[in-house]
């Protein structure tokens, strides 16, 4: 089976937080205990300064060969709404780039990331078979919707949508 790991969660300001830490830790176990799995890591070129710390983080573990990178057209961030067409050209780039890598299966370790920077989440535009496994991390925004959701309508429109990516 091919494993296909999205590492943005490793890649954005969450690599300083748990999501980050647990992106990280989760890929690494799953490479350790690939046996006859091949795995995957892909990364976002737009966060050019974490590519080599990951590298360097699986250099023992992956072929290099593994860790692949994709082109995306940024900026992309959502709370800028001047940067819409250049992410939805994105996530069409990175959904056609993870497919290129002929997975059995994809795994995104932070699908709520790229509200206020580059990274690019998205499931199903392409409409492609490959199932898809998420972890999701983020339900606090709807257990405190006053707090994080009915104040901020441009964040309440980019949780929506990634919320709809799981339906």
């Amino acid at each position: 089976m091919r494993i296909v790991i999205d590492m943005q969660g490793a890649q954005t300001v969450s690599r300083f937080r748990g999501i980050g830490r647990y992106t990280l830790n989760f890929a690494k176990a799953l490479v350790r205990n690939r046996g006859r799995h091949e795995i995957y890591l892909a990364l976002n070129g737009l966060f050019t300064e974490t590519i080599e710390p990951i590298r360097f983080a699986f250099d023992e573990l992956l072929p290099q060969e593994n860790i692949r990178v994709f082109s995306a057209s940024g900026p992309v961030s959502e709370i800028n709404f001047g940067n819409k067409s250049h992410r939805q050209v994105s996530e069409f780039l990175r959904e056609a780039f993870l497919e290129s890598l002929n997975p059995d299966i994809i795994h995104i370790c932070s699908l709520f990331e790229g509200y206020l920077d580059d990274a690019v989440t998205s499931i199903g535009l392409l409409g492609m078979a490959t199932p898809v496994s998420v972890t999701f991390h983020d339900l606090i925004p709807l257990l405190n919707y006053e707090h994080y959701l009915e104040q901020n309508k441009t964040f309440l429109a980019y949780y929506n949508s990634k919320l709809a990516f799981l339906r």
